[in-house]
């Protein structure tokens, strides 16, 4: 028999059975400032959730170690952050990519009537070419 218990909301395995329930108390008083705390963090409640369980999931796998932390419960705020800034990150690059495309795609200023517009094959026959190669057609 296995000395193996496992946690079903975590789909991982803790190796020492009798952490469990601290595990579980350390979870049950966490988990739902966590959420919150994120939520003003991130702006999503989905999202802040996700970086919780997976949060959480991180310390159930480090439970044996973490354990014997006086405050394991810190221990998880700060992976929560971690995970929260990486997020953000990514959010802001994926807005700032979007903003750019739809810069990239937008009349030129100046342009009222879009019939004066390239048609767009030539357009997008241009921007194929390197940078260099687009500098030279104005001449």
């Amino acid at each position: 028999m296995s000395n193996v218990a496992r946690l079903p909301a975590f789909g991982v395995q803790s190796p020492l059975r009798g952490t469990d329930e601290e595990f579980r108390a350390v979870f049950e008083a966490s988990y739902g400032r966590l959420v919150l705390s994120l939520w003003f963090v991130v702006s999503d409640h989905e999202v802040a959730q996700e970086i919780a369980q997976e949060a959480f999931a991180e310390l159930y796998r480090q439970w044996p170690r973490v354990s014997q932390f006086d405050h394991p419960d810190l221990w998880v705020r700060r992976v929560v952050l971690r995970k929260a800034r990486r997020e953000l990150g990514r959010t802001l690059r994926r807005r700032r990519l979007d903003r750019r495309a739809a810069e990239r795609d937008a009349p030129p200023r100046g342009i009222a009537d879009v019939s004066q517009l390239p048609d767009p094959a030539l357009v997008d026959a241009i921007r194929s070419l390197p940078p260099r190669q687009r500098m030279r057609l104005d001449r």
